[in-house]
Parts: C-alpha cells; sequence; structure tokens
C-alpha cells in the first residue's frame, strides 16, 4: 500500500506543475487558488503541501520547469547561421508566439509577461535567471544591427524598444481587439505581426546607424540599399 502511494504522489507532482503554469498564466500568482489548480490537475487539494509546501513552491516549481523556454530563446537570438535581421524577426515571432499563442511555453512566456506588470516575491530570481540572459542576448543581436556608434544606454532603449512593441500587444490585447475586430492576436496573425514589428524595427535601427555613419559611409550604404537608405528585408522562408 505504501509503495502503490509513494507512486500515486509521485505521478501527482508533474500534473500539478503543468496544471499550476496554466493557471498563474490565466489569473496571476495571487488570484490563482491551490483549490483550483488541483482542481485541474485533478489531484487532492494535499497534494500541493505535500509536493511544494504550499502555493509559494508549487511557483517556483513551474519557473523552474520553464528552463525549455530559455533554452528556446537563447536559440532564437544566438543562431549564427542566420543573418542578424532574420534573428531579429524571428526572436520577434517567438516572443509574440510566447505571450499570445497557447500551449506549454506559451504559458511560461505569459507568467514571464505577469511579472513584469504585476511583480511577484519570485520576481528577483526571475530577473537573474531569464529576463537578464535574455537582454543580453538581444543586447549583442542589436548591436550587430546598429553597429559600435551607440553608447550602452542608447542601446539600452533599442531594445527596449522591440520589446515593448511585443508586449504592447500582449498587455493592451483587450481593448485592441475591441478597437480592431478584425484583428485577431492569435497564431492566425502573428507571422504579419511580426513581420511588420521586425521590418519597423529594422528600418528604424538603418536610419539610426546612418545618421551615426559619416558622410562617405553613408554614400556606400545608399549604394548598398538603394537611394531610401531601408534596409532590404528577406522574408522568412515558408
Amino acid at each position: 500500500m505504501r509503495r502503490r502511494t509513494q507512486g500515486i504522489a509521485a505521478g501527482t507532482r508533474p500534473e500539478l506543475i503543468r496544471a499550476a503554469a496554466a493557471v498563474f498564466a490565466e489569473q496571476g500568482f495571487r488570484a490563482a487558488t491551490i483549490r483550483g489548480i488541483c482542481r485541474r490537475a485533478r489531484a487532492n487539494v494535499s497534494a500541493v503541501n505535500y509536493h511544494f509546501g504550499g502555493k509559494k513552491g508549487l511557483y517556483e516549481a513551474v519557473l523552474h520547469s520553464g528552463a525549455g523556454l530559455k533554452a528556446d530563446v537563447a536559440a532564437t537570438l544566438g543562431e549564427a547561421s542566420r543573418s542578424p535581421e532574420e534573428r531579429l524577426r524571428d526572436y520577434v515571432r517567438s516572443f509574440l508566439a510566447r505571450v499570445l499563442a497557447d500551449g506549454p511555453l506559451a504559458a511560461h512566456g505569459k507568467i514571464m509577461a505577469r511579472e513584469m506588470v504585476d511583480p511577484t516575491p519570485a520576481l528577483d530570481r526571475v530577473v537573474a535567471s531569464f529576463f537578464r540572459p535574455e537582454a543580453e542576448l538581444l543586447g549583442k543581436l542589436v548591436r550587430e544591427l546598429v553597429g559600435n556608434g551607440f553608447t550602452d544606454d542608447e542601446l539600452r532603449l533599442q531594445c527596449m524598444s522591440v520589446v515593448s512593441q511585443v508586449v504592447f500587444y500582449k498587455h493592451c490585447r483587450p481593448v485592441v481587439e475591441r478597437l480592431f475586430p478584425d484583428l485577431r492576436l492569435d497564431g492566425s496573425q502573428l507571422d504579419s505581426l511580426a513581420d511588420h514589428i521586425s521590418g519597423f524595427s529594422l528600418a528604424a535601427f538603418a536610419r539610426l546607424r546612418e545618421g551615426k555613419a559619416s558622410p562617405r559611409d553613408r554614400r556606400a550604404s545608399g549604394a548598398a540599399t538603394g537611394r531610401s537608405g531601408s534596409p532590404r528585408i528577406q522574408k522568412p522562408h515558408s
């Protein structure tokens, strides 16, 4: 009997983490209840205390289980075989999917987005383990795109401009979908949205880079990109 009980308990832990990730993503840490999580996991309410010592411990376990999200972001930003322009577009597309679509990685992405506007006691850990590494990788990518003529403070603002365009659609989604009912912020329109955000950002980076360049460099850049100086953005392969 004891062995059977241990087997059931061991099997309950991953179900609780999956259920909690979905509930925390939908409702946030404070509004989520142990009873609601256990109902979704089809587990006894005492299972959370048994496995995690309470809701806070369960939330930390959910954050730890999001290692796949961190690896996905690192792979997208650091893939040397693709151009910086392609990597920026892939990053924006991945970011949009993380905060707007459905699925396990999206649940963790939505939890990260909630931490931005409604931080929990775990925020310092989230910043250290997820946000800071992502910010450093994005900074390196944007540096490739704008060149070395900008200060660290200027580069930081450029990176935050990219991020803010994505999180706008997450946090303003209820208003945006009411203003524009034909704009469905789900998987069906994420590609076109990613094209817009990345194209808009790349055009801005090109203009900033042109403003820092010498007259000779500007003439060379104009010859390479055309009179407008706008970057030639390759469409992603279907």
